[in-house]
Parts: C-alpha cells; structure tokens; sequence
C-alpha cells in the first residue's frame, strides 16, 4: 500500500495526464495587488483558465470601458491615469505546443484594442529549498526575473503545469503565488478547482486588431505628429512603473531622442 504522502501527488499527476486527453479546463483564481503608476485596474480578482499546453488569463476587475481611472502621486502632486478599457479583460492566452503569446495592450488607443503576439517569455528560474503550504499543497519558492522586476514565486508539482499569474511561466508547477521584490505587484493564491462545465473557451482574445509592435510604434509616432501639429506640448512614454512590465512603453522616449540628435547632427 502506498504512504498516504505519496497518494495525492500521484493522484494529481494521474488526474493531470487524463486532462491532456479529455480537455478538461482547470481554473485558478488569484488576487492581484499593484503599486503601478497606470493606478489598480488590474487589481482585484484574476482568473487563469488552462488545459492541456494551453492557458488564457483574465483580469475580471479591469474596465470594459475606456475612461479616466485610477490615481497616483502624492500631497503635491496627484496624477489620474486614462484606462483604456476591454471587453475581454486584457487576456494573456498561452499555446506551449507551439510557443506562442498572445495578449492585449494597456496603453494605446480608446477606440481600438490592439493585439499582439510573440514568443512565449523564458523565464531563467533559480529553484530554492524552502518550502511553504499554500491552499493545501506543498510550494517551493523559486526566484526569476522578468519585465525589469525580480519576483520571488511559490509553485507546487502537485499541480504539474508550466502556468502562473499574469506571463509568468516555466516552472515544474503551477505557480501559486508570487511577489516583486520591489513590492510593486502581488499575486496571491485564492483557490483551484476543476470546472465541471466551463462556459469559457481557452482560445486568443479575438476583440481587437493583430498589430505588430512595429506597426504600433508607428502609430503612435502618427498620433505624436498629430499632436504636436496643434502647438501642444506631448510626453515621454509612460513612467518606467507604469504597467507591471518595468519599461514596457519607450516608444515616443526613444523616437524623440533619435529626432534631438538628428537635429543636433544638423546644426
């Protein structure tokens, strides 16, 4: 007879390999903590569905509309964020089988909603020894780095899957929890259950145009033509802790200081 120990991480596994099979969809919630300049619209409840090599993630609480929402700042100084809103709830869907991201944009245009894809992010994860019990099962910790921030993150291999909040991936486990260690963004363990009969499909967002970054950067250099145009004066790209990803939008930055040396080259 088997030790009790041994029984439910062997029946996960097991429950798991059907589920290749069967397409059953699995859903974990999580709830999501930022200190973002973009403001909370991330925050709240988040839900990652997944079955087989496929993930889609889904930030229930973010605006379907566009709108002003969301503050930062301080007593001198407070700032209001325009949300682009989607109807969707800015997806992250994941293909493994075939390395493929796909996901929405949170900085660009009121009335469209861009979509982008690329190559699944790799994540360089350095497994500790520590251990912690998180919802029931056992999590390891394991540290990585991605979108400019350091996250420490609790996985467990009795739920073996590659997925975790938001784009973080790669571990032998379902990734449960994690922490930026410059306490900019949380994501904490809410519960995981097998859905009996999911009304979700596991598929890319499909509200939006398919853009490439390269296409968008000329959009935006477009709108910044447009603007200046009219005498008025235009930011930089949004603050480097704008959006979760550190640095994400260095679209105008960049362009307007390729165009000050080229004018400088012109004097």
């Amino acid at each position: 007879m088997l030790p009790q120990a041994l029984i439910a991480p062997l029946a996960s596994l097991l429950s798991f390999s059907l589920a290749a099979q069967d397409s059953t969809i699995y859903q974990v919630e999580y709830i999501c903590e930022t200190k973002i300049r973009k403001g909370r619209s991330q925050d709240g409840l988040n839900t990652l569905y997944f079955s087989g090599n496929r993930s889609l993630y889904v930030h229930n609480d973010f605006p379907i509309e566009s709108g002003w929402a969301g503050e930062s700042g301080n007593e001198n100084r407070r700032v209001l964020h325009y949300i682009f809103g989607d109807s969707e709830g800015l997806p992250v869907y994941m293909d493994h089988s075939t390395d493929t991201m796909t996901y929405k944009n949170e900085w660009g245009d009121p009335n469209v909603n861009f979509i982008f894809s690329k190559p699944i992010p790799g994540i360089d994860w350095t497994i500790l020894c520590l251990e912690r019990e998180i919802g029931g099962y056992t999590a390891r910790l394991a540290v990585g780095e991605f979108g400019g921030r350091t996250y420490e993150v609790w996985f467990t291999e009795e739920i073996p899957v590659p997925f975790g909040p938001y784009k973080l991936n790669g571990l032998p486990g379902l990734i449960l929890e994690a922490f930026s260690r410059d306490e900019m963004v949380i994501y904490r363990f809410k519960s995981f259950r097998e859905l009996k009969d999911p009304v979700v499909q596991i598929i890319p967002p499909a509200d939006g145009v398919e853009i490439t970054m390269e296409e968008f950067r000329d959009i935006r250099i477009e709108m910044l033509y447009r603007v200046e145009s009219r005498g008025d004066v235009t930011d930089n790209s949004p603050h480097p802790n704008y959006e979760i990803e550190k640095n994400k939008w260095t679209i105008l930055r960049d362009y307007k200081m390729k165009r000050a040396e080229k004018r400088k080259q012109r004097r």
